[in-house]
């Protein structure tokens, strides 16, 4: 596939006669990010955060902007989409080095003073995670924040990806749980009464990740499904299909775990105590209230810490951004940004 193709496919074809530049961007340690500017040169900036870690932007992310009025950066994350090289050609070693959050904030904000002075910081799940923190570093530089699923990095919220909720009567997914942890043997799952250990079974499917390719392949897979199965999406028939699709399943397992083993690489609670920074800062959330991977309860912890009202509770919505109720809310975040005139 061509780079010109690949931008294309990135966008989407109806999206593509935006496109206002795409290439790699050389960031050091060896890492080529691949860029994409898009929408009005000049017009109200964005930088957007895919999640994962470990994931890239697709035409998803780029839907939720407005061609005519917006100038958005687009970026694969280290490791991740059509960024080189790929985390699955690395080992867990080699990408613990290179690949951290403070790495990559430190990208975000190479790629913003190519062309924005100030900028609205877009993420949702673990893109969300990343523009907080580069809010914390760079609180200066940051027009707004336009967040949705919402995850904080805590090791509450990572410990609940890994739990059996199968006691919660109001847990949907029960039948996933059980594909999900029969991948785990019963030796390795930890815990006391029959109930896994959260962190064990984290361990198991991080070194699973990390072995030879088919094993490998097939444990990103079973992950992967079950996280997106927590996601609450509108078309779950989809899911598995999607997955055992997806070029770079390994590497997104590959980095995902590796952050949440690390528990993202910051301390516990690394959000919320420096959220004074975040002070002077317009920040919005659109939570789905059906999303079972990043539960509205943090993100009101969140605001409550905040001390101003941040929550859009979205009914029948998950957590994707391309969730129909999710997108509709979050067009609108995006028209609301404030443009240069505003900050």
């Amino acid at each position: 596939m061509s780079f010109e193709e690949i931008a294309r496919k990135k966008t989407g074809n109806e999206a593509a006669k935006y496109i206002l530049w795409s290439d790699y961007v050389d960031v050091g340690q060896g890492q080529r990010l691949f860029v994409l500017e898009w929408g009005k040169r000049g017009g109200k900036p964005f930088i957007e955060l895919h999640g994962g870690p470990g994931q890239s932007f697709n035409e998803s992310h780029v839907a939720l902007f407005n061609g005519e009025t917006d100038h958005v950066i687009f970026f694969d994350q280290r490791g991740c989409g059509e960024s080189k090289p790929s985390a699955a050609a690395l080992s867990e070693e080699e990408t613990r080095i290179i690949n951290t959050p403070f790495n990559i904030i430190e990208d975000i904000e190479r790629l913003r003073e190519l062309r924005f002075e100030k900028v609205n910081v877009a993420g949702g799940s673990w893109g969300s995670t990343l523009a907080l923190l580069y809010a914390i570093k760079h609180p200066d530089r940051v027009a707004s924040l336009q967040l949705w699923s919402l995850y904080l990095g805590t090791k509450e919220e990572t410990d609940n990806l890994f739990a059996d909720q199968t006691e919660d009567p109001d847990f949907p997914f029960v039948a996933a749980w059980e594909r999900f942890i029969a991948m785990v043997p019963q030796h390795e799952r930890g815990g006391r009464d029959g109930r896994a250990n959260p962190r064990n079974v984290l361990e198991y499917y991080r070194r699973m990740v990390n072995s030879p390719d088919e094993v490998a392949r097939r444990f990103s897979e079973e992950y992967a499904i079950y996280e997106f199965t927590l996601c609450a999406p509108d078309d779950p028939g989809r899911i598995e299909a999607d997955v055992r699709s997806d070029a770079n399943a390994i590497s997104a397992a590959r980095i995902e775990l590796l952050y949440l083993s690390n528990d993202i690489f910051v301390p516990d609670n690394y959000i919320l105590d420096n959220i004074s920074k975040l002070k002077g800062i317009t920040i919005t959330t659109a939570q789905g209230l059906k999303d079972r991977c990043t539960l509205i309860k943090f993100a009101r912890k969140f605001e409550e810490k905040l001390g101003r009202q941040c929550v859009i509770p979205v009914e029948n919505a998950g957590h994707l951004r391309n969730d129909k109720k999710m997108a509709a809310v979050l067009k609108e975040n995006m028209s609301r940004a404030p443009v240069p005139g505003e900050f």
